[in-house]
């Protein structure tokens, strides 16, 4: 694979795993709102890679779909670790959850790497 696709391919290993989470999610907490907030989590992100598919090398976008990663893991394991309202699954702040971003990308090979 051409070394500007690994970051997405990483992306998309990231969307399947959010998926067998959600899978997981279906089993423990069978009521709609919980799955229907799961099933929008997971479009979320699934959206936001769908945008670096035209430009596998633009951090920006990779960044941005690495938020939406971390935004959906920390939504998944709210909704799975307590009953809580939908305002309350936002994750963590933004500066926590952009930091978090970063590093995921990174663990991707999003990265260019410099000097």
């Amino acid at each position: 694979m051409p070394c500007r696709w690994k970051a997405v391919d990483g992306l998309v290993r990231a969307l399947g795993a959010l998926r067998a989470e959600s899978f997981a999610l279906e089993h423990e907490h069978p009521e709609a709102p919980v799955l229907e907030e799961a099933a929008r989590t997971i479009g979320d992100a699934a959206h936001a890679i769908g945008a670096t598919l035209d430009a596998p090398e633009d951090e920006d976008r990779l960044l941005d779909a690495c938020e939406a990663i971390v935004t959906a893991r920390a939504r998944l394991h709210a909704l799975r670790d307590a009953p809580v309202r939908s305002r309350e699954l936002l994750g963590p702040d933004p500066e926590r959850r952009r930091l978090a971003a970063i590093q995921l990308l990174a663990q991707i090979g999003g990265l260019a790497k410099s000097g």
